[in-house]
Formats: C-alpha cells, sequence, structure tokens
C-alpha cells in the first residue's frame, strides 16, 4: 500500500470529524483563536478541505502503483496540493481572530 494512501484516509478521517463538530484533531490553544459561534462553521469548511486532500492523496496513490515514476502525474498533484493549501490558508485567515495591536 502506498504511502499517499495511507495519508489520503488520515485525510479522510480528519475531514469527517470535522464535518461532524468534533474537534478532536485541534489543541484548545488553537481553536481559542476561533470565535466561539463561529466554531462549527470553521469545522464544516475545513472538513470538506481535508476531504478534498484526501482524495487528492488516494488518487496520487492509487495512480502511482499503475504508472509509477510518470512525472506527469507528480506535476498534476503538486498543482492540486498547491490548491488545498491556498485554501487551508483561506479558511485559516477568515476564521482568526482579528487582534488590536492599536
Amino acid at each position: 500500500m502506498s504511502l499517499f494512501i495511507i495519508v489520503g484516509i488520515y485525510f479522510y478521517i480528519r475531514g469527517i470529524t470535522s464535518i461532524a463538530g468534533k474537534s478532536i484533531f485541534y489543541t484548545n490553544r488553537s481553536m481559542e483563536l476561533i470565535e466561539e459561534e463561529q466554531i462549527p462553521e470553521f469545522l464544516k469548511e475545513i472538513g470538506k478541505i481535508y476531504l478534498y486532500t484526501g482524495t487528492v492523496f488516494t488518487i496520487k496513490g492509487m495512480l502511482d502503483l499503475f504508472f509509477w515514476g510518470n512525472h506527469m502525474i507528480s506535476i498534476v498533484f503538486f498543482v492540486f496540493m498547491m490548491i488545498c493549501v491556498v485554501f487551508l490558508a483561506r479558511c485559516n485567515e477568515k476564521y482568526l481572530k482579528k487582534s488590536d495591536l492599536g
């Protein structure tokens, strides 16, 4: 079994638990940075992103089993991973509390 498939399963589990409203993969310190009333919405949105990321990893793992060493698959995987990173960053930026420094 490919390591990509194992990582994909991890992201599926993380996504499903987030969509279910469980914050078991998050520390209290990280959840304090989000407004209390926005936590369910945050978990639902980030859960969907984790499911998409798990799908990308799982597909990459399956394709590597059949087309090992194909550089085009690796390039496409890298592009999809960059898209997932951008969506994760935007989600975090959207829900993090804005601090007053002034």
